[in-house]
């Protein structure tokens, strides 16, 4: 664990000896592992609201986390999209990381619970979660939101789909600018691996193993791995590429996706 700062040493040596996500049993055991893991009492100084986005990929359960201090002031928004191997996550177990971003941000996160695998796989969480950005930006004033130029955030496989979105937007033209992305240790690769795989095989929370079955859960047709969407920085057009805004890419180096291309 030299290769790991405290804070992540501390929660490697808390999981060290249990289960590998993979090894728990199936998707349903996965998802209730990890929100006993990231269990979190919700922060006196965000205030969240729930809707429902009907649609055809719908309904889809949406949060929205606001800085107390700033409720009733019409906010900037930032639409995130978490991680998980597509398999796990909620608004409750990424609720620690979404209220620090409005806090240190002073802007609204949008939150899509969009439908995880195996239940739905590859491409419906991404046509899902479009349809819920989408929705946000046309009924943003209703919910006192800033929506003519937002962001994309995104995690792991929810920086995956946050690159998604901004592939789709460009796509579809959606109705408004998307002035930044911000993604930490996104997947960028899903048909083949790198050096860092074999590194970190065996690394805390996330092995080889583990990065394997998420990939096979999600998208179980190898073909949809070699494609813009499946895996986006080795056949997304360099044309498109150039069309993405400002983007900032935090690394994990303890990671089996740290070599893929960024």
């Amino acid at each position: 664990m030299v290769n790991l700062d405290p804070i992540n040493a501390k929660f490697a040596a808390a999981i060290d000896g249990l289960p590998a996500p993979h090894q728990l049993g199936g998707p349903e055991k996965a998802f209730e592992s990890l929100e006993k893991l990231q269990r979190h009492k919700p922060a006196n100084d965000i205030v969240t609201q729930s809707i429902e986005v009907g649609g055809k990929y719908g309904p889809t359960s949406v949060t929205l986390f606001r800085p107390k201090a700033l409720v009733h002031k019409p906010l900037p928004m930032i639409f995130y999209t978490h991680g998980g191997g597509w398999v796990m996550g909620s608004a409750k177990s990424f609720a620690v990381l979404v209220e620090d971003l409005a806090r240190r941000t002073g802007a609204a996160i949008v939150f899509p619970d969009y439908t995880l695998a195996p239940h739905r796989t590859f491409p419906f969480p991404f046509e899902q979660s479009y349809e819920v950005l989408e929705y946000m930006i046309r009924h943003g004033k209703e919910y006192n939101l800033l929506v003519k130029t937002i962001a994309l955030a995104g995690d792991s496989v929810g920086g995956h789909m946050a690159i998604a979105m901004m592939q789709m937007s460009l796509q579809r033209q959606l109705p408004a600018t998307i002035g930044q992305i911000v993604l930490w240790a996104p997947v960028t690769v899903t048909h083949k691996k790198y050096p860092s795989y074999t590194t970190f095989k065996d690394g805390p929370f996330l092995p080889e193993a583990t990065m394997d079955w998420m990939i096979e859960t999600f998208i179980p047709n190898k073909s949809d791995r070699e494609t813009a969407l499946g895996s986006p920085l080795t056949h997304l057009p360099d044309d498109v590429v150039s069309k993405f805004p400002p983007t900032i890419i935090f690394l994990s180096t303890v990671d089996p996706l740290s070599q893929a291309p960024m």
